[in-house]
């Protein structure tokens, strides 16, 4: 019993000493990874933090700047400062600038996890995270952030530490501080921000691109009643002010009167990860955008003499940067109708050579298992080429051409395009561009940019550097993809200038330049929802909508074609940017077709070099899927279709197919074969003669024949009938037309 006790003993020393030894090696390292971290009071609120912005010559657009003021504590409304102690920080008040109890909580998750996910930061941490130290997750910069912690708590009150942290906090959208955020978000001070702004704002910091109000509204919601709910939970409010401002709407600051202001948006956007993960680390960051502000004036003056709805504009080059962007509602998703027709549905057809720009289409009401799509006006052309239907914007052939595709293949491209689709979009609904998410102008304009790019999609983007001093800190690489190849997309451009020519979008038909375009219309017959005109030249693309960001309706008489196309005229006639034509790829060549084979058969043959002009119609093809049949129609003219009568004792002779073709008609007795008659070139209906002898009989033949120069092409001879000369009966020749 003894010997057992000195053997627990023994262990009992020796695991109080290790344990002793290992708390001695944690002092002693702490002490020394940390021996020169000191608080410094100047960096407590650093005034010179905030984002610059640049256009295109390096002029500056705006200046956003967190350090204009520090607003004083006293300044800040109780419930907006509790908002943020609610959500970040419940024991701010009791603790000495480490909540013990959290950070075991944290240590022990992090633990299991094996990562550092769980920061269990405090105010005071966070501010001296934010002004000291890096954002990089370590041991030795916990230690320091603890260290300064703890002498931040003892040089300064709680209430002194709560005024530096709001007024240093990023917000987002370029805001440093309570003072620039209030004003950005909600045009008021931070003193007369009410309940439910204060808590909006404690809500964006966790994540400032992910929950800002004017960005994200529904995700901003949501966090900031999470916010009111721990503000309820810790007394800070009351169940009934809980209940008032829970699920309530705020009111931002939206109304941006500025040209650049829609552009600024997209750059905030593009760059919104970016600045929340580097907020703390430079001292001011200079953005320089592609920005275009003579450019910007242009979209805006267009877009606001006509009629009264919402409408977007952007401008984009052929590396898909962001030239000008003009919105009265944001950058939104909505449905594209026939604008995503040639994305979706004809360039996967034609990739896959399913079908050709000619390839004959019959345009009927069609039934799809269940789902019969009709025509704008339900009016139908019969059998068309891919060309026409996709100028004429019809959505019969349409549907079948992505039937015969495939959607699997449309939603391939859909996405390397940047064209959110959901599980859901996978019918055939496709192709008249019905989809659950919709796709933003932005990203509809930007995939355009495959046809006149080689087949290369580049993600669009506003921004091309930011600097934070002498340093480049963010570049622009967006990745480029080719999505379809060169000739497939030479000919879908080829297409839809056939749809500024002809089609839907003929009223860009009047510049004195070549421009590529589709239309696109969403609505009922009570009313239009959207309307675009996508157009491109060689360098430039130009998206515009109209529509209502609250999906009211618009007349029916706005559609893609009108307004829309109108206004893409006007902007692309007042810009005055270089013109450019896409060039033709040899991989693609333009083949005479047979157009008589066309209208009656509704196949594609290759046309003879004889062929006259009038029964020549040229398509383009790609090399690699030519017509496989070759029309000798005029080389070996052929009749398959004649009429002979006899009439008052006259021989009528009618030949069909006599306006392609000359021929010969040859009377033979059995004695004798004599030539008749010889069209050359007359062309008459009927050919009459008379009956020569009684009681002979006669045969009667014809030879088809085409010149072409000094050429004569010869058919075969057909025979058209026998025909025995008598005057006895009445009715004579039916007994006697052998």
């Amino acid at each position: 019993m003894k010997r057992n006790a000195k053997i627990f003993l023994k262990v009992t020393f020796f695991i109080v000493l290790a344990l002793a030894v290992i708390l001695l090696a944690l002092i002693v390292y702490c002490y020394a990874v940390t021996k020169d971290v000191n608080l410094d009071d100047n960096k407590l609120v650093d005034l010179d933090r905030g984002v610059n912005y640049y256009d295109i010559s390096g002029n500056i657009i705006s200046e956003q700047s967190g350090g204009l003021t520090v607003t004083p504590i006293y300044e800040i409304p109780e419930n907006v400062r509790n908002a943020f102690i609610a959500v970040e920080d419940k024991r701010f008040y009791s603790h000495k600038g480490i909540d013990v109890k959290r950070l075991f909580a944290a240590t022990l998750s992090n633990v299991k996890s094996m990562s550092f996910k769980e920061g269990a930061s405090t105010i005071s941490q966070q501010l001296i995270k934010n002004t000291h130290l890096t954002s990089q997750k370590t041991i030795k910069r916990k230690l320091a952030e603890i260290k300064l912690a703890r002498q931040l708590e003892k040089r300064y009150s709680k209430e002194e530490i709560l005024e530096k942290y709001l007024n240093t906090i990023y917000f987002g959208e370029g805001c440093y501080g309570i003072t620039a955020a209030s004003r950005y978000y909600f045009d008021k001070t931070p003193a007369e921000l009410s309940l439910n702004e204060g808590a909006a704002l404690a809500a964006v910091i966790k994540a400032p691109s992910a929950y800002s109000p004017l960005r994200n509204p529904e995700e901003s919601e949501k966090r900031k009643d999470l916010v009111l709910s721990k503000m309820r939970e810790q007394n800070f409010i009351s169940e009934e002010e809980f209940t008032k401002y829970s699920g309530e709407k705020i009111k931002t600051n939206s109304a941006k009167s500025t040209p650049s202001e829609s552009y600024l948006n997209l750059v905030k956007a593009e760059i919104g990860d970016f600045l929340d993960k580097n907020a703390y680390t430079g001292k001011k960051f200079m953005v320089y955008t592609n920005f275009d502000p003579s450019a910007q004036d242009i979209l805006e003056n267009y877009l606001h003499n006509d009629i009264d709805s919402d409408k977007s504009a952007i401008l984009t080059d052929k590396e898909n940067r962001i030239i000008a962007y003009y919105s009265t509602c944001g950058c939104i998703e909505r449905q594209a109708g026939s604008a995503l027709k040639p994305l979706a549905v004809f360039a996967p057809a034609i990739e896959l050579n399913t079908v050709c720009a000619e390839t004959p289409v019959l345009d009927e009401r069609t039934d799809f298992d269940g789902y019969s799509p009709s025509n704008y006006g339900d009016k139908y052309y019969g059998y068309i080429t891919v060309r026409e239907a996709l100028a004429k914007s019809l959505n019969v052939p349409a549907v079948k051409i992505l039937n015969a595709t495939g959607v699997k293949r449309a939603r391939e491209i859909a996405k390397k395009l940047d064209i959110g689709l959901t599980e859901g979009d996978n019918s055939l609904t496709l192709a008249l561009g019905c989809t659950e998410k919709g796709v933003s102008l932005k990203n509809l304009t930007a995939a355009y940019g495959i046809f006149y790019n080689q087949g290369y999609y580049c993600a669009p983007h506003a921004v091309s550097k930011i600097t934070a001093g002498s340093q480049t800190v963010y570049t622009s690489e967006p990745y480029k993809n080719k999505i379809i190849g060169e000739d497939t997309a030479f000919i879908v451009g080829d297409i839809l200038r056939s749809a500024v020519k002809s089609g839907t979008a003929k009223k860009l038909s009047y510049l004195d330049f070549p421009v590529y375009a589709k239309t696109g219309t969403v609505g009922t017959d009570k009313g239009n929802t959207d309307a675009y005109c996508i157009s491109y030249n060689g360098k430039y693309s130009l998206g515009i909508w109209y529509g209502n960001r609250d999906n009211s309706l618009m007349d029916n008489s706005i559609t893609g074609g009108s307004y829309p196309a109108q206004t893409a005229f006007g902007i692309w006639k007042a810009l005055n940017l270089p013109h450019a034509e896409v060039q033709m790829p040899e991989s693609v060549c333009s083949v005479p077709l047979d157009k008589i084979t066309f209208d009656e058969d509704h196949i594609l043959s290759k046309a003879e070099d004889i062929a006259p002009k009038r029964y020549v119609i040229e398509g383009l093809f790609k090399k690699d899927n030519l017509p496989a049949v070759s029309s000798e129609r005029f080389r070996n003219p052929a009749l398959t279709s004649f009429e002979l009568s006899v009439i008052s004792n006259k021989i009528s002779i009618r030949l069909c197919l006599t306006e392609y073709y000359d021929f010969m008609i040859y009377r033979d007795d059995g004695t004798e074969k004599i030539l008749i008659y010889d069209s050359d070139g007359s062309k008459p209906v009927d050919i009459v003669t008379d009956l020569i002898e009684e009681g002979k009989t006669y045969t009667y033949t014809a030879i088809p024949y085409y010149k072409c120069g000094k050429g004569i092409f010869k058919g075969e001879e057909i025979e058209l009938g026998k025909v025995k000369a008598s005057y006895n009966e009445d009715d004579w020749w039916k007994d006697d037309f052998i």
